[in-house]
């Protein structure tokens, strides 16, 4: 429960990556081909793996639901299978070229624009979150109209989840 990213990089990306020198993403065999994200995650490296597997798994349940627009518009009709966007598995640890000097041409931003605007935040126990850059300026971009506009349609949906045990039962909400 201990091993974070840092440490999935050093023993399993890595190693699964180096003599092709790509993403972990592009290396897996079932996932060859495009694969637009349907959510940007952000989070800090430092957390534990599994307080982060344990927050996606919730986030795919309360994401599952997709009755009417509304539901498709936030992303709904997530499934284990349905892709998100990972940095330390999306972007190539062989070369971080793509991580350029102007923040709003990085990989980040073109993931987010992807992803249209929907982030989910993994809070970590210490909240160190929200002491890294590239996260803050993540949730600026959710957060802020881009491309000009001006009106609340245009930001993206912030959802945060933290490794504290949480249910949420569907069956009790009234519509």
């Amino acid at each position: 429960k201990r091993a974070n990213l840092y440490d999935a990089d050093h023993y399993v990306i890595r190693p699964y990556t180096v003599h092709h020198c790509k993403s972990l993403v592009a290396r897996l065999p079932s996932t060859a081909g495009s694969q637009p994200p349907r959510f940007f995650v952000s989070h800090w490296w430092g957390e534990s793996v599994y307080d982060f597997i344990c927050c996606v798994e919730q986030f795919v349940r309360d994401f599952g639901r997709n009755y009417n627009d509304d539901d498709d518009r936030r992303g709904g009709g997530m499934t284990a299978d349905t892709p998100i966007w990972v940095c330390a598995y999306g972007n190539n640890q062989w070369d971080l070229s793509d991580i350029t000097v102007d923040p709003r041409e990085s990989g980040f931003t073109k993931a987010m624009k992807e992803a249209e605007g929907r982030t989910i935040t993994i809070l970590d126990t210490e909240g160190k979150v929200f002491t890294r850059i590239w996260c803050v300026y993540e949730l600026h971009l959710t957060l802020t109209p881009q491309d000009g506009a001006n009106d609340d349609s245009e930001k993206g949906i912030w959802a945060v989840y933290t490794a504290k045990k949480h249910t949420y039962d569907y069956d009790t909400v009234q519509e």
